[in-house]
């Protein structure tokens, strides 16, 4: 009888050991990630006087220092504009190759060096060739996508982000590009992981051609609809003043189970001493992971 009720106590000690050991085990640790898409306007001679590359680059790296992205994806770089961006933004690595130059407007992607670290980046063709250099059905002009898969040094969580810019006239090139991306993804980072993708899809969700977008929906999660805080604000100015010139042409989808949208944001603030920073306003959105 004294043997039982030892075994019995040593039990209860265990368990109760046990209990405690499991209840000191430190939480998973998230992460907060502010991810930021944005087409900064190719350098184009016809932009004249404010308008012109020269009169806003300044005011962009002010933009970039006040809204302290950790990751960043842009569109329409081309190398001038790239060079000066590496130059003045040191705090950033980037990423931002397409093999055999056929255009000089890639997606270019910037992370902050210090916090992650770089696994993987590629990229490919938005056409139904992506893996050779092509132009994609009634696409104006060669259509990137570039990757990259990243880890946080701090709580070792990995993510994939694309950055992409869909053809601004075609009409097949816009709606096959969105179902290409989405096979991409699924492709290279398969269906578990924490992806991200961003970029100038040069389609309004609420036209006629809105439905294009539905392999992103179909998939992922829209930023602007299911953060927390949003803005009702367009992503397109034009260079104009004229709400009618204003658009939806810009978007953040992702997707993960434990990927939390918290805030979305279009960052259309002045005083960055240009009145416009470029034809598109830059979209944020902080995310828990």
């Amino acid at each position: 009888m004294m043997n039982v009720k030892r075994n019995v106590g040593w039990l209860v000690c265990l368990f109760l050991f046990l209990l405690q050991a499991q209840t000191k085990l430190p939480a998973k640790e998230k992460m907060e990630l502010k991810l930021m898409s944005y087409n900064i306007r190719f350098v184009n001679s016809k932009d004249t006087g404010v308008y012109a590359w020269k009169s806003r680059r300044e005011a962009n790296i002010k933009m970039f220092k006040k809204v302290k992205p950790d990751v960043f994806g842009i569109q329409e770089p081309t190398p001038e504009a790239i060079s000066y961006l590496k130059k003045h933004l040191l705090q950033y690595n980037s990423y931002g190759r397409c093999g055999k130059r056929v255009t000089d407007r890639v997606p270019t992607i910037f992370w902050l060096r210090d916090r992650f670290e770089l696994l993987d980046c590629g990229h490919f063709w938005v056409s139904d060739t992506p893996e050779v250099i092509s132009k994609g059905w009634d696409a104006m002009h060669y259509r990137p996508t570039s990757w990259v898969k990243l880890r946080e040094c701090a709580t070792g969580k990995e993510f994939y982000y694309f950055n992409t810019h869909l053809d601004h006239k075609g009409s097949e090139a816009k709606k096959n590009g969105v179902r290409v991306n989405v096979e991409q993804m699924q492709k290279i980072a398969g269906n578990d992981a924490v992806v991200f993708i961003s970029g100038d899809m040069n389609i309004q969700r609420h036209k006629n051609n809105g439905y294009f977008l539905n392999p992103y929906y179909d998939w992922m999660k829209g930023a602007r609809e299911s953060a927390r805080h949003s803005t009702a604000a367009p992503t397109f100015n034009g260079f104009k003043d004229e709400k009618k010139k204003a658009a939806y042409l810009d978007y953040i989808f992702y997707r993960g189970n434990d990927v939390k949208a918290r805030r979305f944001k279009v960052c259309d603030e002045k005083g960055y001493g240009v009145k416009y920073i470029s034809d598109h306003y830059p979209i944020v959105c902080e995310f828990k992971l």
